[in-house]
């Protein structure tokens, strides 16, 4: 059975194979997926081994909002004086009661998990040093981030010990007046193949 065009496919339509657990790529499943495109004409994108579409129309119809920022948010007023450990163990607890648990879904039904490693990671990179005030803004705000964030593009050649690539959301938001795009990013982790919510970057590009 030939199936290097899948792979060329594959690329060409921004689509990850399904691989099965040891890491291999699942025939049949991708197979299934290629059929489901030409099915449909061979046109728009397909979608890809975890339920979502490289599409940035896809998902949600209704326009993103531009997220304001609140210095007097929840999370600004619960880390208050905190500091260290203290306010990252503040900071993670918040992001997991907010999201409702330890699971996000973005707007084109990719679901992407939160784990220890990426909290406290996030929650450190929200200290009050550089940039890390408007960070703890924007964590304060992370649920209305995630309902207005919108794919924007995908690295499968990501470089990282931990993921095997890379999905990116982008949302508008406004603090102090200011509007700055950030993203994100969401990866592909190498070992489970499952999606986790790695961090939040800023959009250089807009």
């Amino acid at each position: 059975m030939d199936i290097g065009f899948l792979f060329g496919w594959a690329k060409e339509q921004g689509v990850d194979l399904p691989t099965k657990a040891d890491g291999s790529i699942n025939i049949p499943a991708a197979f299934a997926l290629y059929d489901e495109w030409k099915k449909k004409g061979g046109s728009g994108k397909a979608k890809d081994d975890n339920g979502g579409t490289d599409s940035k129309g896809g998902g949600q119809e209704d326009a993103p909002d531009v997220v304001e920022l609140d210095e007097n948010s929840e999370l600004m007023k619960r880390v208050e004086g905190l500091k260290g450990r203290e306010r990252t163990k503040a900071i993670a607890n918040y992001i997991v009661e907010v999201l409702g648990g330890r699971s996000m879904t973005l707007h084109d039904g990719i679901s992407a998990v939160v784990d220890n490693a990426d909290l406290i990671k996030m929650a450190q990179d929200a200290f009050p040093h550089g940039r890390g005030l408007r960070r703890t803004t924007e964590l304060g705000e992370i649920a209305k981030i995630i309902d207005n964030a919108r794919y924007s593009h995908s690295d499968y050649n990501a470089r990282h010990n931990k993921f095997s690539a890379f999905r990116y959301y982008a949302v508008k938001t406004r603090y102090k007046g200011e509007d700055e795009t950030i993203l994100l990013n969401i990866g592909k982790n190498k070992f489970t193949g499952k999606y986790n919510f790695y961090t939040i970057t800023v959009d250089d590009d807009k």
